[in-house]
């Protein structure tokens, strides 16, 4: 026994008036009890041992999830790289076509307007041309009036004339 256990058997015996049964069944109890705790407490503490063995997990660890991490990342890259020259190439076809699509579109609509501009021409044309006629016909119509108008003037005269002399005879 040690010295504490013998000063608790002491206190129990004589403050509490137990017996030297009882008081040496408590003061194993009490013994008991503190060592579980204590036991209890040193499972509870980290020995060094304990320490580098979880350094050392822990290291392994984050070495493995930097080695997966840098696998993964590459992984992305590589896929990320071909999404993206797959997108370039998809995106130069497409402006490619577009390209053509315009051009094409563009000679389709330069020769429409071509063939618009000629069209117009040949009527502009006729139609200077129709009312050039017009005009000459409407000249010669005018020439022709003026013809009868003067020849109407001078039967006119000439009755005037005739009249006058009948008329004075």
């Amino acid at each position: 026994m040690s010295i504490n256990q013998i000063r608790l058997y002491d206190l129990f015996r004589k403050e509490l008036s137990l017996s030297d049964d009882k008081a040496a069944d408590f003061v194993l109890a009490v013994a008991e009890v503190a060592g579980s705790e204590a036991e209890s407490q040193k499972q509870l503490l980290a020995t060094k041992e304990d320490a580098h063995q979880l350094e050392f997990n822990l290291g392994s660890d984050i070495r493995n999830l930097e080695l997966k991490l840098g696998d993964n990342i590459h992984n992305l890259e590589l896929k990320l790289g071909g999404d993206i020259h797959n997108l370039e190439l998809k995106l130069e076809d497409d402006i490619h076509n577009l390209e053509f699509k315009l051009g094409g579109d563009i000679h389709n609509l330069e020769l429409k307007l071509e063939d618009d501009i000629h069209n117009l021409e040949f009527k502009i044309g006729n139609d200077i041309h129709n009312l050039e006629l017009k005009i000459e016909q409407s000249r010669a119509d005018t020439y022709k009036a003026m013809f009868w108008t003067g020849i109407a003037q001078l039967i006119a005269i000439l009755g005037g004339v005739l009249a006058i002399v009948k008329f004075t005879k």
